[in-house]
């Protein structure tokens, strides 16, 4: 005998003593443990205070008070637990009145031992079985409960299908109705239910789910333009025989996910158009609205994207610009000169600076320009106005030719923006024509005040030439050659000024550009033969004419110099010119050397006002000059380069280079 099934505590219930000893010891032979009872109140006591019974005989005659059957009823409200009745009653209302019971047996008295043990093994046998059942019941319960709370909580609408392709059972999506009453598709095979491309889309899928038992997600759309709707099925197996999906419209969240990419395009399209308007020159502007309404246009899907300017003047608007999808036939060529009259409701809107916006042509009252619309085929448009200083100068918009079409406050948004630049592009391209041409006229100013200068100095040196030529033989030959002298020294300062003004750069200009030529003219005026020589050796290195100015006058004064004391009679000689850059200075060499003959006796530089008007110049460059007097002449200047000297004094600078001359 198995200790499971006998060390087992059991409940006796009998109220005649002898049988219940004799009960006793007969159970207490097969190993079990045993307390009696005497009346269905005692029993009752010994249960509720003996948790440790595992079983109830229990007869059911028990003299005065309750009886077996409602002792029962009473034990087995306090605790489940196996009951078996033990009783010598056989009459059929007896046990009739048992099978209300929940019992695990009837054992007639006096049966025998080992019918009595067998009995009371049964009953444990049929109680753990009873519970084992109801505890899978209860798993299977909560099992389905959970299940149907999942199944709630899932608001989609679910399809349950057969291996064939038929679709057995349904439950609609929450909050939302079938799109086809159920008998259509209920019991019915998916290629009589569902459209052609999506039956065969559904029957690729099942084969799939019952070949390799895993999930199938796929999407697919139902209906067309603006009754276009989306889906997203999941088929998942549901057993052997059947797959269950779970489909989910997701239409919405698609019209959000283009919607967003559309605003991504439309944000990119703004921002390359107005990188394009600032960095593009004004010549190419057309170029650059044309291009501006191709990239607007297909961000919103439009047929046409145009520009219209208003001419008050003529009481007219014609279109500029004109963009078209493919196989849309473009109108710019027919939209000239349209007279605002026509257009009285769309200038109106544009006046007061709202966007004109029809999403319906056909829904305009007869008339001009409702006729005006259809001849060019638009079913919908929306404009918007180009405002600039409170006035109207004209507008962009688009037109739809092919599908009507409710323009959204993201695409009126965009036309908005875009007009904006376009205005504010216009602006800055007006001003920059201003700006050239104040430019230009300052220049042409400024050329005119040098050419006048450069004229009165020729005037002057003329006139000193003159005044040299009448003096007669009593004025003496000092004030003649002085005269002279004056003259020459004014037409070095006519061409020194002529290439430091007459250049292109007024700031900057390359001393390797400067210097041979200033030098070349300057000796010229001397010595128109060329009997006299020039050799230059210049490194490049810009200079402002703040430093060039100085340097120029040092140079004339210099050649002024050597013709007049190691040339005096132009035949023959040689100037050597040299400037070097050496990091942050420059040094200037300037030689001469008579040919043929001795120099004649001099003082440095002609004399003390030369002298004092070289050092003076150099001191203003913030350099030093030094000379050696031999046979010919040599000096030597060197000051500190300052290329940005011009741009350090912007202001004043036409005065300032005249205050140098």
């Amino acid at each position: 005998m198995a200790a499971s099934e006998t060390s087992r505590t059991i409940l006796l219930v009998e109220d005649e003593r002898l049988v219940a000893i004799a009960q006793r010891r007969a159970l207490e032979r097969y190993g079990y443990a045993v307390v009696t009872a005497a009346s269905g109140e005692e029993a009752v006591e010994a249960v509720r205070n003996a948790p440790d019974i595992d079983l109830v005989l229990m007869d059911i005659d028990l003299g005065p008070g309750m009886d077996g059957i409602a002792a029962a009823e009473r034990l087995l409200a306090l605790r489940e637990m196996p009951l078996v009745f033990l009783s010598s009653h056989t009459e059929s209302d007896v046990v009739e009145r048992t099978e209300r019971i929940t019992s695990y047996g009837y054992i007639v008295k006096h049966s025998g031992d080992a019918v009595l043990d067998i009995s009371i093994k049964m009953a444990f046998r049929l109680f753990a079985a009873k519970r084992r059942e109801s505890e899978t019941e209860l798993a299977l319960e909560t099992g389905r409960v959970r299940t149907q709370a999942l199944m709630n909580a899932i608001p989609d609408l679910m399809l349950l299908f057969d291996r064939n392709g038929y679709i057995v059972d349904y439950r609609p999506a929450r909050g939302h109705g079938l799109l086809v009453p159920p008998e259509r598709f209920l019991r019915q095979h998916v290629s009589d239910a569902l459209p052609p491309y999506l039956a065969e889309l559904t029957m690729e899928r099942l084969d799939r789910v019952f070949d390799v038992g895993a999930q199938q997600v796929y999407t697919y759309t139902i209906g067309a333009g603006a009754h276009e709707r989306f889906f997203e099925s999941r088929l998942v197996p549901c057993g052997a025989e059947l797959a269950l999906s779970i489909v989910r419209e997701t239409t919405e969240q698609e019209h959000t996910r283009s919607s967003m990419v559309r605003q991504s395009s439309i944000l990119r399209a703004l921002v390359d158009i107005a990188s394009a308007y600032i960095d593009a020159p004004s010549s190419e502007a057309d170029l650059i609205v044309a291009d501006s309404l191709g990239r607007i246009g297909m961000c919103v899907k439009a047929d046409r994207a145009y520009l219209f300017v208003y001419d008050d003047r003529r009481m007219a608007a014609s279109n500029t610009h004109e963009w078209c999808a493919s196989d849309v036939e473009p109108q710019r060529e027919e939209l000239q000169d349209v007279q605002m009259a026509l257009l009285a409701p769309v200038h109106d809107s544009h006046s007061r600076g709202e966007p004109y916006v029809v999403s319906n042509t056909l829904e305009l009252p007869e008339g001009e320009l409702r006729a005006f619309f259809s001849g060019q085929g638009i079913l919908s448009l929306v404009t918007v106005p180009l405002v600039t200083g409170g006035h109207c100068s004209g507008f962009v918009g688009f037109d739809f030719v092919r599908d009507r079409h409710l323009p959204s406050e993201e695409e009126i948004g965009l036309l908005t923006v875009f007009a904006r630049i376009l205005v504010n592009a216009t602006q800055r391209r007006d001003a920059e024509k201003r700006v050239e041409s104040l430019l230009h006229e300052k220049d042409l100013l400024l050329r005119e005040a040098h050419h006048r200068v450069k004229n009165n100095l020729g005037i002057v040196r003329s006139l000193l030439g003159l005044e040299a030529d009448r003096r007669d033989d009593s004025d003496g030959e000092s004030a003649r050659s002085i005269l002279r002298e004056a003259a020459e020294r004014v037409g070095g300062m006519a061409a020194l000024y002529d290439r430091l003004y007459a250049s292109p750069d007024l700031t900057d200009l390359d001393i390797r550009d400067f210097l041979p030529p200033v030098v070349e003219e300057i000796v010229r005026l001397y010595d128109p033969a060329g009997a006299v020589r020039i050799t230059t050796d210049v490194d490049s290195c810009p200079l402002s004419a703040r430093q060039l100015s100085p340097l120029g006058i040092i140079i004339n004064e210099l050649i002024t110099n050597s013709m007049k004391h190691a040339f005096p009679q132009r035949d023959g000689g040689l100037i050597s010119i040299t400037a070097a850059r050496h990091g942050d200075t420059v040094a200037v060499t300037y030689e001469d050397e008579a040919q043929g003959v001795p120099a004649a006796p001099r003082t440095e530089a002609g004399g003390t006002f030369g002298l004092q008007l070289i050092h003076a110049l150099a001191e203003q460059l913030g350099g030093t000059i030094t000379s050696e007097l031999s046979p010919g002449s040599r000096y030597r200047l060197v000051f500190p380069l300052q290329p940005n000297a011009a741009r350090r004094d912007r202001t004043g600078t036409t005065a300032s280079r005249e205050r140098s001359l």
